[in-house]
């Protein structure tokens, strides 16, 4: 055996022994002893290993050394395991610790029969061999790998190749992962051999590189060949062990969620943990190539951009499949203390896959450049109707049909657009029709026209099918430009009276391109427009839903026509009028269905309501919102498809469905550096202006407070999610589905697996509970108990943390958890979104583990909770919500940690003092906060001071609730930015309210349970120079006194008193406020009612009817 080439690794051992031999004892000494140990120990084996791999015969010291390497093996773990590890020693133990297998597939085992003593033997020369080299392989690695850290990536003077370096130390630890290392009982196949001795061939390359000198360019031409190898070697592991993964990717449309996913990317590479740092160079590739794609050759992914749209639509599916399972492979990475040889296999083909997707795009875009093939915009034909035809009649809009032929006979003689805006299927053509055809409109305009706009257009088209309406189109117009045609239009319409109806107008564009050809020659002309967008002009009239007795009237003038339903139907009628939840397209669906139908056959067709007429409903429906769902842009097709998980019939609670977009990584951050709370807001503001969601109320300071979306839409989410694999909903008792037309036949809830990235439950958990299933693959659970008591048992929910590993949001608010989290949290979840229920008082420690944590909501029975200590660790957080009041605790966070991410903080207690002030200001960012003040035990209430909250500089919104003796003083310390402020039992006298009067940016102020104290409340220190919304409930006010001041309240347009028996009036001045919009008074005398109607008559008299009045 040539000892030359072991020469290095001696000198190497003799340094380290001379250096050790200066150094004292202790724990470094120990340490630094066991790996002196290790190294001499790897020394040996390598030489044993090299030397029995050889072709002569085997030695027969062989056994003793093999039980040598055992006990050797044994001793390194101990050494190692007591002493903290680098991540070199890291890699060196896990090595050690795969010995004793190694150990036992050298050895034969006797059968179950053969049980004679002393039967188990060595193995076979060549096998001892073939299974030592395999070490020696190991070896040889490793020992490559502690040079690549020692001798390359971390020298100065190799910065310029640090890329490459690190890049090929990741390849390193691919191939010490790998599975072709392992020991078995079979033979390895001609094919691993090989592969092994490549292996063993880099990894002597890589120490030759790390122990020689190279030039500049000699070490570069190296890098690359080494590279290169690494390269070969990946692809032929692959072939030989890769598998595709069970992920139930989604197929979301557009490319919103790669957008996410490449902002979590550069997230990563600021902070990556330490389990992903094997990969680093690789994602940082993932990264390049998918920012590549979108910001280079988005466009061409865009849905519906070119005709050749099968190509794009296998590319885009391609790209977004590659990116989903690249993010279960890194969140799985995230959990795993080391990462397994799969997940590096994985990494490594789905990063291939996206490379090759960008291959295949980037010749896709230049051989459409080159050929001029695909790249025009589709072209709709638009369709002219003359005299649109009454085919269905009109039924529950007569209010709104007076209303628009006013807007349209009545008012300016300028020209005025007015707009009818509401969902598809609602009424909005028909309603048009029929003020188009009216006695009134008809008599009253020189000239009407009818066009139809749809989603996409050409200008020319349309300017070309208005003038087909009001002419004859003479051959030679077909052939002139735009702005000939425009100036025919002009010319045309100029000095006459003239009704121009532009029926399903999907944007602002189709208005701004053509109201140039409009003239304005102030006779009253005016433009109706029929919209699903709600701003497409100012004021626009929104159409409601038809009531049941509307539906049942429409019903029967479709069916019966003028002779009605026979008495016996009407009952059975009603309740299939009443499933058209009021739409005149469904129930025009219905009735086509119904026609076809014996009367006596009614009954059986109301009892399938849940089927063949909703199927009907659906296939309608899926037709006309298929085009409003294309013409969602990007961003806002996921957060419209998940409506699908929430509950039917049900308001949404708009700040919880906010969180969740943000938790599911849809609200991408922008560069005008607005908050994601801010973004998602103008994400539903959007939904609800297309008409896609319904706003149900409305928060005092404007904001929506919740939303809902009609049964129809919420179908249509369900049926696209369930072909994208987007969600699955589990619904009613009877089976796993939501509504009956969307029944899903899997039973088992493990098996859902297969039908939706996200699972939403709707009803009674208990018997998903009860079969504990394993998702692992699951990103969102939701929980949604329909019925209105809270469960009182609990439900032990413990196994969700180990069955469902790459949960994103998981929702458990409606279940009594109690204990269930009491043994901790084991993994480190990539969950964003959190919400727990129940029995509990505290949580555990280990809620750290959940490192990206954004919202936590916590749903508790108790009367307090306690938020662990190790919540300062958890900086991602952007929203803690706790029904009752919680604690934080600073005991054992003594270095000032910072929550400088959270934004809403709801509902702490906090004892009034300096304490409180320290806590506080761990929350520099927060801009909403709900609180409890405590009154300090056993200290004098002259030190009993307000907190100063001056410093949270971005805070907006402040409720504030007061346990405690009253106050001495009102000396209340606001930051300058509040908006929105409710005071709830301070008990103050009303000349502490100054303070609040001054707040210059104050726009809503709510005064609640004796938050003042007093019968009079004169107003001597000034205005509230914004507010817009103010309440008092529960006061003893008696006396409101505005005589110092003529305009206390400039800008207020919504006054509600609630529980103020005492107070004798209003004053009169609040009918001078020109901003009143409204007063309401609840439980309050009789005299203060009497005030209030007097200023409304008032009001009246002077010609404002807008001012409304509400009492109770």
């Amino acid at each position: 055996m040539d000892v030359r080439r072991f020469s290095s690794d001696v000198r190497n051992v003799v340094k380290e022994v001379s250096h050790l031999r200066r150094k004292k004892n202790g724990r470094a000494y120990n340490y630094d002893l066991a790996i002196l140990f290790a190294r001499i120990w790897f020394f040996k084996a390598e030489i044993f290993a090299h030397r029995e791999t050889n072709p002569l015969r085997l030695g027969t010291s062989v056994e003793d050394f093999i039980d040598g390497l055992y006990e050797g093996s044994t001793f390194l773990v101990k050494s190692f395991t007591s002493h903290p590890q680098d991540k070199t020693d890291k890699q060196a133990l896990k090595l050690i610790e795969e010995i004793p297998g190694y150990v036992e597939a050298l050895y034969d085992h006797p059968s179950e029969s053969d049980e004679e003593e002393g039967s188990i033997v060595l193995r076979n020369g060549n096998r001892t061999r073939d299974l030592l080299g395999k070490f020696l392989v190991q070896l040889k690695l490793f020992k490559a790998d502690v040079l690549l850290l020692g001798e390359l990536l971390n020298k100065d003077e190799l910065s310029n190749w640090k890329k490459q370096i690190g890049t090929l130390r990741e390849g390193l630890i691919f191939l010490i992962k790998s599975d072709v290392h392992q020991p078995k009982q079979e033979e390895d196949t001609e094919d691993e051999k090989l592969i092994l001795a490549d292996i063993e061939e880099l990894a002597a390359g890589i120490i030759c590189l790390c122990n020689s000198s190279c030039s500049p360019e000699n070490m570069e031409f190296q890098l690359a060949d080494l590279l290169g190898k690494v390269q070969n070697l990946k692809a032929k592991l692959k072939d030989l062990y890769f598998q595709m993964p069970p992920f139930n990717c989604p197929k979301t449309p557009g490319l919103g969620s790669i957008r996410s996913f490449l902002h979590d990317l550069k997230e990563l590479s600021s902070g990556a943990p330490e389990s992903v740092e094997c990969a680093t160079y690789q994602i940082e590739a993932i990264h390049g190539d998918l920012e590549l794609i979108i910001h280079k050759y988005g466009h061409f992914l865009d849905e519906d951009i070119v005709k050749n749209q099968k190509s794009i639509d296998e590319i885009r599916t391609r790209l977004v499949d590659a990116a989903h399972h690249v993010e279960n492979v890194i969140d799985l990475m995230k959990s795993s203390n080391d990462p397994n040889s799969q997940l590096l296999m994985w990494l490594y083909h789905f990063s291939e896959e996206i490379t090759d997707v960008k291959v295949q795009l980037v010749d896709y875009c230049d051989n459409t450049t080159i050929l001029g093939v695909g790249v025009e915009t589709y072209s709709y034909r638009y369709h002219h109707l003359a005299l649109p035809m009454n085919t269905v009649p009109m039924v529950g809009f007569n209010e709104e049909q007076a209303t628009l032929i006013e807007r349209l006979t009545r008012g300016t003689s300028r020209l005025k657009a007015v707009s009818i805006t509401g969902m598809p299927g609602i009424g909005k053509t028909t309603l048009a029709e029929n003020v188009y055809n009216s006695h009134d409109v008809v008599n009253h305009f020189h000239v009407r026209v009818w066009c139809c706009v749809s989603p996409a257009y050409e200008k020319r088209d349309l300017l070309l099918e208005l003038i087909k309406g009001l002419t004859e189109v003479r051959p030679d117009m077909l052939t002139r430009k735009e702005e000939e045609l425009c100036s025919v239009l002009y010319i045309y319409l100029k000095s006459r009276r003239y009704l121009i109806v532009m029926d399903d107008v999907w944007s602002s564009a189709a208005w701004d391109d053509l109201k140039s050809s409009f003239p304005d020659g102030s006779y009253g002309s005016r433009v109706l427009m029929t919209s699903r967008i709600y701003n497409v002009v100012p004021n626009p009239l929104p159409l409601r839903g038809l009531s049941i007795d509307e539906s049942w009237e429409l019903l029967q003038m479709l069916v019966f026509g003028d002779e009605g339903s026979p008495p016996e139907l009407c009952e059975v009628g009603r309740r299939i009028a009443e499933n058209c939840k009021g739409l005149p397209v469904a129930v025009v669906s219905v009735a086509s269905l119904l026609v076809s139908q014996p009367e006596a056959q009614w009954v059986e067709v109301a009892e399938r309501a849940g089927s063949q007429i909703v199927n009907a409903q659906v296939t309608e429906f899926i037709r006309m919102f298929e085009e409003s769902y294309k013409k969602l842009p990007d961003h806002l097709k996921q957060c419209f498809l998940y409506f699908g998980v929430c509950p039917r019939d049900e308001d949404i609670s708009v700040r919880r469905l906010l969180w969740l977009w943000i938790a599911e990584g849809f609200i991408i951050p922008n560069v005008e550096n607005k908050s994601l709370e801010d973004l998602a807001e103008e994400y539903l503001m959007d939904l609800i202006q297309r008409r896609l969601v319904i706003l149900s109320k409305q928060r005092s300071n404007g904001e929506v407070k919740t939303c809902r979306v009609h049964n129809q839409i919420l179908d249509f989410c369900l049926l696209k999610a369930k072909e994208a694999k987007f969600l699955q909903l589990i619904s009613g008792e009877s089976s796993y589905g939501s509504p009956n037309h969307l029944h899903d036949e899997h039973r088992n809830p493990s098996n859902l697996i297969d039908s939706g990235h996200r699972l939403s439950i709707c009803g009674d958990p208990e018997e998903f509970i009860a079969k504990t299933p394993s998702v692992p693959y699951l990103r969102s659970l939701q929980f949604f108990d329909t019925s209105e008591m809270y469960p009182g048992c609990d439900s032990d929910v413990s196994f969700i943390f180990d069955n469902f590993k790459l949960l994103k949001v998981l929702d458990l608010e409606s279940i009594n958890i109690g204990n269930s989290l009491h043994g901790g949290i084991n993994l480190p979840l990539p969950l964003r979104y959190l919400a727990i229920g129940g029995d509990m008082d505290c949580i555990p420690s280990s809620l750290s583990k959940l490192q990206n944590l954004e919202t936590l909501v916590v749903k508790g029975l108790m009367n307090k909770f306690v938020l662990p200590d190790t919540i300062w660790s958890m900086t991602k957080l952007r929203h803690v919500h706790v029904t009752n009041h919680c604690i934080f605790t600073l005991q054992c966070d003594k270095n000032g940690s910072l929550l400088k991410s959270l934004v809403s903080l709801s509902m702490p207690s906090f004892v009034c003092g300096d304490e409180t002030n320290d806590t506080v200001r761990r929350f520099p960012n927060l801009r909403k906060l709900k609180c409890i003040f405590l009154q300090p035990r056993g200290r004098s209430m002259h030190v009993c001071r307000f907190p100063d909250l001056e410093h949270l500089y971005l805070l907006n919104t402040l409720e504030i609730t007061y346990y405690g003796r009253p106050l001495k003083t009102g000396e209340f310390i606001f930051p300058s930015t509040l908006r929105k402020l409710t005071l709830s039992n301070f008990r103050l006298p009303w000349n502490c309210i100054s303070v609040i009067s001054s707040l210059p940016y104050l726009e809503v102020l709510k005064l609640i349970s004796r938050a003042f104290v007093g019968s009079s409340w004169l107003m001597e220190d000034g205005v509230f120079p914004n507010l817009r919304y103010l309440k008092l409930d529960s006061l003893d006010i008696a006396i409101w006194d505005f005589s110092l001041w003529d305009d206390p309240f400039p800008c207020l347009e919504q006054l509600l008193l609630r529980n103020c028996g005492q107070l004798k009036e209003v004053p009169s001045i609040f009918g001078e406020i020109i901003t009143l919009q409204r007063i309401e008074v609840h439980q309050c005398g009789d005299s203060t009612k009497q005030s209030v109607r007097r200023i409304v008559e008032e009001q009246r008299e002077f010609g404002n009817y807008d001012l409304i009045s509400v009492f109770s």
